[in-house]
């Protein structure tokens, strides 16, 4: 089974034969640790996970969601939502699209001028539905700020986000939608540094904890970590400069 892997450029890449059911990457800044970018790749299985960590990749890491591209329903027009990341809207009906695994709890919120950070100008509702067969799973739903609508999947397959203004008369502004998911990934999470012969003074740290391992690449054993969202940072030197990368997992 090839590995799953984040290259030169930044782009994570899940396996076909993944066994991971979830995993959260984070990409921190090693100027300043405040400023970092965020994915969660869901996949189904379960078991043990490999992951491929590119210290010198963009913060910003892209998720390939290889299973919608796959889909017979994919539709390259629609924009792809990732997992955890808010994507903007202007138009006066938009699409954005996602892939769902059955079983899998997710949760879909948007930032209007009705509920939100301040910062847009349309008041939105949204309707959610299956690709393929058009199959309604919430309809024309307001306020979705503060109260995030949750549904759990009972197929998989492309799930269809339909964004529309929802107050009357008001026909122009900017919304953000994002949706979220998160499983527990397999009982042995291995993580190893991608190209680790060019770096030195590899320090692992599980929860705040640093880690005995010094190479380039740990296995970490979930099941004796208790429930919830852990993190594992990864710092390393390359030619005098300090590297860091984080990953978040969940263990239920």
């Amino acid at each position: 089974m090839g590995a799953t892997t984040i290259n030169a450029g930044g782009l994570l890449s899940v396996a076909a034969g993944e066994t991971a059911p979830s995993l959260t990457i984070r990409a921190t800044s090693t100027a300043d640790a405040t400023k970092y970018g965020e994915r969660t790749v869901t996949v189904t299985g379960s078991g043990s996970a490999s992951i491929t960590i590119n210290l010198e990749g963009p913060a910003e890491v892209v998720v390939a969601q290889s299973d919608i591209f796959n889909d017979p329903s994919y539709d390259p027009s629609i924009p792809i939502l990732e997992n955890g990341i808010w994507q903007d809207g202007s138009n006066p009906v938009t699409y954005h699209q996602f892939y769902a695994h059955a079983g899998t709890v997710y949760s879909v919120a948007w930032n209007d001028s009705y509920q939100g950070d301040g910062s847009k100008t349309a008041d939105v509702g949204v309707s959610a539905y299956w690709k393929a067969s058009n199959d309604l799973i919430f309809n024309r739903t307001d306020s979705g700020w503060g109260y995030p609508i949750t549904f759990t999947a009972d197929r998989s397959g492309i799930v269809v986000l339909k964004v529309e203004y929802y107050s009357g008369g008001n026909t122009s502004g900017t919304y953000a939608v994002k949706y979220s998911a998160s499983e527990s990934v397999g009982a042995a999470l291995m993580l190893s540094v991608a190209n680790a012969g060019g770096y030195s003074l590899f320090r692992w740290i599980l929860d705040g904890t640093q880690q005995a391992e010094t190479t380039g690449s740990i296995t970490i054993d979930t099941s004796a970590l208790t429930p919830g969202t852990h993190r594992v940072t990864v710092i390393a030197v390359k030619a005098g400069k300090t590297y860091s990368r984080e990953v978040r997992f969940q263990v239920n």
